[in-house]
């Protein structure tokens, strides 16, 4: 609505244009590359996730930082939607195959994928999520560390013994 449009609605400009009139909104970005999706991911939203992805948001969006829905979700341990998600990504490589990216080992603009950042931070069940989802254990960060190497600079002892068991039917 604009200044014009005072007079035909009588009620004052609210400065900015409604959803109806800009249908392909779904995907617009915030100062920080977050979309409506990304920051639904971030607060473990499950039915505000599920109602973008049934609206046709895109599901491969990344904020400035090169984060993936599963980063985001990783990042801020969303369980539920992480798993939403990935069951998605995993339905569509089955469907696309290589024609899809690879969500689960998607690197930031630090060179660190999901599985990085959940050993440096100790979240062994989002580990153990992504692990089942394929997450590549031998990805290097840009210090040419894996997230072994992560979990064990950081102390975290649980997810380290959990990342060697991982290694250990994975080599």
């Amino acid at each position: 609505m604009n200044r014009s449009d005072t007079a035909e609605t009588g009620s004052p400009s609210l400065g900015f244009t409604r959803v109806s009139e800009q249908p392909d909104c779904i995907d617009e970005k915030d100062n920080y590359g977050m979309s409506a999706f990304l920051h639904a991911v971030s607060m473990d939203a499950f039915d505000t996730v599920k109602i973008l992805v049934e609206n046709n948001t895109d599901i491969f969006a990344t904020d400035y930082r090169g984060q993936t829905a599963v980063f985001i979700a990783a990042k801020f341990k969303a369980i539920i939607v992480l798993m939403y998600l990935l069951e998605i990504y995993r339905a569509r490589k089955d469907k696309e195959g290589a024609f899809n990216p690879e969500m689960v080992d998607q690197l930031n603009c630090d060179q660190d994928t999901p599985m990085h950042l959940v050993c440096h931070n100790g979240y062994m069940e989002v580990a153990t999520l992504l692990h089942e989802h394929g997450a590549r254990l031998d990805t290097l960060d840009k210090d040419k560390r894996t997230s072994l190497h992560r979990a064990a600079a950081e102390g975290q002892t649980l997810v380290g013994k959990q990342t060697c068991g991982f290694w250990r039917y994975w080599c």
